[in-house]
């Protein structure tokens, strides 16, 4: 008997509705005001730019600046912050996803299967409203290689259940009889589908991938050869895969035709969300062909940086598509698996899944959902207080109800509600305290708990009764609130670095053009050192970074545990991989299928990563080791870095140049200073992200992509070719000889020493990263330093100095940075967090630096110092100091901060 209020009852109107305002968590980013500061920051550079165009032709170095204004207009585009939804086919990630944009951007997939549905991005269309209704569409295509892999594979699929005539069934029945069985056993638990149930997917999905690209559905010529192939031939044999990659290579012509594609996609432009499901069921109708479905449009969790991937139902019948989703799986910033309430607690394939999750991104990156949209079946069955009575009450009310013999209550209705509402609300609370309870065993803090469906039903208008839930309790809010946190922290980053490094940088370009100065020999002399010591500089970086990326990436074991390894390689496949554990027609399934078995008995099984297990440890502690060399390796470089910014700072001190030109001079070194300080924070960043990078993909094979399954991917062919007698135990011997040495015959050498060879593909990977992130940091560091070498040069007098064009606009600029300095002091408190900045105040007293010269050139300059050819100089920028209020730790630069004035 159904728990919701009955349908002839009148709808009662509650305060929640779709009208609510957005409520942002409490966030600094949030706190900000966007769209002013955006305005602000324009108005600023246009303020300073626009009044000096008319300068332009007869003003040298006028024009960079306005270009540079011009540059500095725009903040920086939000960085993508992208979260994977993960979940079993028909979990509800659609509804999910469509509720928490408040959308119907995504069609129901859930009755197609896995294999069938389409990866889909759903990210910001740039200038889309929050509140639109249209949105832009693309299908990214799989290349020809792919799709060839995709054939091969789908192939495997048929012929596990259609062998074709007189060829031999790689499953005997006593297998099938065995899945039946334990399919009938355990009804509750939905852990890997067996046998029999699955290779009938399997076979379906093939028949239908075949179908479409020989496109059966309009050439009735090609339905009935393909029908007759498939059912009377083995496809395994003769032509038919290459007959198969031509059709599909045509094929993909023709749907370029009709959809009018470019570059590997189709686009279309400003579809209506009530077209947005047609247009998905057009790109279900060719799935083969197809990598991944984006979805660009307007929304305010999208606008600030959020993208989601929705991913297809765990269980693909592909090992490219799987590899597919794996990439897109990668890309993502966070995980977010959602699993249904009825399986929280009996679900093995959500906990491997999981536990997945758990080692690609850490505990940190990974969020739980339970979808409890239905629920009330599983309340019924609770065999606990509160439940019981709960369960008796409302079975007492439908009684009486049903009877229709009283007259009912007035205030039946609100009554019933109300029940409906504290029943729902505490099974709620006791399936999250269950999964929370094996989520903290984990590791895994952010766990949600949300009725999808509840939530959308509120938007319906002419919905006839309310849900039991409101739209808070529904979950969805609080969900929300929690996805705008997590790109908040990167986006004001990228706004802080903007307002105390960009708009700076600009003030000091300005000062350039309105101030010049004459130059003496000393301050000459400077600057041909600064000139000759960048090259140097350079040199001494690329050399440093080289030798040192050498030194510090380590092996990951030495030979005599290299040794262990592989021994225990061979003994895990004496040990494991034997008769009693995988029957001979399994095991010939597995290594058809690269390791990792698609479907059947052994699903879940996974030989490469049964092979990688006795290396984890040792990764592991590589990682572990590794790690604290992250901050040496920066520190070498941040050395050589120190030693020319000290000379820099000695030789502008010792010059005789006048104060007012050595100030600017310490200024614009200040700002090259921070900005590689800036550069380091990043680079130990990278360097950090990729080490962990390298950990995560040498101890992770999860589809035939991963470095153990590409090894093996040849071995595996070399075992296929054995039949006979005694078949599995000859294809174990030749696996374990392949990849470990044989003790008893030392003289034979195995095909690839596994364990050397991930051994050497580990130090290579990681040496790769960490010299390109050096040579990017180097790069920026270097144009940093030609950067203040152009401005020392762009503060002396030029031919067109004692013009009167050149008067006027220097004076013109002069009343512009004063305006320029106020808003940029206005706009830098915006960010600036009144604790923070007295925390950071404290070692400013110690630090003895171009800031603190520059403040006594200062105090020198106000004290009367005489001015460049009678000019006035400018005041040094009014806005906060930007080393009191920048974003993360600062590195000083030993030499340069402990230069004594």
């Amino acid at each position: 008997m159904t728990t919701y209020p009955s349908e002839d009852r009148k709808r009662k109107t509650r305060t929640d509705n779709s009208k609510i305002k957005e409520q942002f968590p409490d966030d600094p980013w949030y706190a900000l005001d966007h769209e002013e500061i955006i305005e602000r920051v324009g108005s600023m550079c246009d303020g300073l730019a626009v009044p000096l165009l008319k300068y332009c032709a007869n003003v040298e170095g006028l024009q960079e600046l306005l270009d540079f204004a011009q540059k500095s207009k725009a903040l920086p585009e939000l960085k993508q912050f992208c979260v994977a939804v993960l979940g079993e086919q028909g979990v509800g990630k659609s509804s999910l996803i469509n509720a928490i944009v408040d959308r119907d951007l995504l069609d129901n997939s859930g009755s197609s299967q896995a294999c069938t549905a389409l990866a889909t991005k759903i990210l910001h269309k740039k200038d889309a409203r929050d509140r639109t209704r249209s949105s832009d569409m693309a299908f990214e295509f799989l290349d020809e290689s792919e799709i060839r892999e995709c054939i091969v594979g789908q192939i495997q699929c048929w012929t596990e259940l259609h062998p074709g005539p007189g060829a031999e069934q790689y499953e005997d029945d006593e297998e099938e009889e065995d899945d039946y069985e334990l399919e009938e056993s355990a009804p509750v638990n939905r852990g890997p589908k067996k046998s029999a149930k699955a290779k009938r997917q399997a076979a379906a999905t093939a028949k239908e991938f075949f179908g479409i690209i020989f496109n059966t559905q309009k050439e009735e010529f090609s339905k009935k050869w393909l029908e007759n192939m498939l059912q009377s031939t083995d496809i395994r044999t003769g032509e038919f895969k290459e007959t198969c990659c031509k059709q599909a290579k045509e094929r993909l012509v023709q749907i370029t035709k009709e959809l009018g594609f470019e570059d590997g996609l189709a686009r279309f432009a400003d579809i209506h969300d009530r077209e947005l499901a047609v247009k998905q069921n057009e790109g279900r109708k060719i799935w083969p062909f197809i990598k991944l479905v984006t979805i660009a449009t307007g929304n305010i969790l999208l606008r600030h940086g959020l993208c989601l991937f929705d991913l297809p139902g765990y269980g693909d019948t592909s090992h490219l598509r799987t590899a597919v989703i794996n990439t897109f799986r990668r890309k993502a910033d966070f995980e977010m698996v959602v699993v249904p309430s009825s399986r929280v607690a009996t679900s093995e394939t959500h906990d491997a899944y999981l536990d997945l999750s758990l080692h690609l991104k850490g505990a940190s990156k990974t969020m739980a959902l339970i979808d409890e949209n239905n629920m009330y079946r599983q309340i019924k069955q609770i065999e606990e207080e509160p439940f019981i009575s709960f369960t008796e009450r409302l079975d007492q009310i439908h009684q009486l109800t049903d009877d229709g013999e009283e007259e009912i209550d007035p205030t039946f209705n609100e009554k019933y509600d109300e029940l409906l509402n504290e029943v729902t609300e505490a099974y709620i609370k006791r399936e999250t305290e269950m999964f929370r309870i094996q989520l903290q065993e984990k590791g895994i803090t952010e766990l949600f708990s949300v009725a999808a469906m509840s939530y959308t039903a509120w938007k319906n208008p002419n919905r006839r009764y309310d849900p039991v839930l409101t739209r808070e309790q529904s979950g969805i809010p609080t969900l929300r609130r929690q996805l705008f946190l997590l790109p908040a922290k990167r986006n004001i980053r990228d706004y802080r670095e903007h307002v105390f490094e960009k708009l700076p940088s600009l003030r000091i370009r300005a000062a350039c053009v309105a101030e010049k100065h004459a130059e003496d020999e000393s301050y000459a002399n400077m600057r041909l050192d600064c000139k000759r010591s960048i090259p140097l500089l350079e040199q001494e970086l690329r050399t440093v970074s080289v030798a040192q990326v050498d030194l510090l990436v380590s092996k990951p074991w030495i030979p005599s545990v290299r040794h262990d390894i592989s021994g225990s390689i061979r003994s895990l496949v004496g040990r494991n991989w034997i008769h009693s554990k995988i029957h001979v027609s399994g095991f010939a399934k597995i290594i058809r299928e690269w390791g990792i078995p698609l479907n059947g008995k052994y699903k879940g099984r996974n030989l490469n990563a049964d092979i990688v297990a006795p290396m984890e440890d040792d990764i592991e502690q590589w990682y572990e080791d590794m790690s604290p060399r992250i901050e040496k390796l920066a520190q070498y470089l941040d050395n050589s870095i120190s030693k020319l910014s000290a000379s820099i700072v000695s030789n502008i001190d010792h010059s005789k140049a006048e104060p007012a030109l050595k100030l600017r001079a310490l200024e614009a070194l200040e700002d090259a200073q921070r900005r590689v300080s800036s550069a380091r924070d990043t680079l130990e960043e990278k360097l950090a992200d990729s080490l962990n990078e390298t950990r995560i993909h040498f101890t992770t094979e999860i589809d035939i992509t991963c470095p153990i399954a590409k090894e093996m991917s040849p071995v595996y062919k070399l075992a296929r070719e054995l039949s006979g007698k005694g078949v599995m135990e000859a294809q174990r011997l030749l696996i374990a000889n392949c990849i470990t040495a044989d003790p008893a015959n030392p003289k034979m050498k195995p095909m690839v020493l596994l364990a050397k060879k991930i051994e050497g593909k580990v130090v290579k990977k990681q040496k790769k990263a960490w010299n390109a992130q050096c040579n990017e940091f180097i790069e920026e560091t270097i144009g940093h330093f030609e950067e203040f070498l152009l401005t020392t040069e762009r503060l002396l007098i030029d031919e067109a100095y004692t013009t009167e064009e050149h008067k006027k606009a220097r004076t013109e600029l002069k009343a512009l940075l004063v305006d320029f300095d106020r808003s940029l002091k206005r706009i830098q408190l915006r960010f600036t967090v009144k604790p923070a900045v007295e925390k950071a105040e404290e070692p400013v007293e110690k630090i003895e630096g171009p800031a603190e010269k520059r403040s006594k050139l200062e105090d020198t300059v106000d004290e009367g110092s005489p001015e460049t050819l009678q000019e006035e100089s400018i005041p040094p920028s009014e806005s906060v100091p930007v080393y009191l209020v920048q974003a993360g730790p600062t590195h000083a630069l030993p030499d340069c901060t402990n230069f004594a004035a």
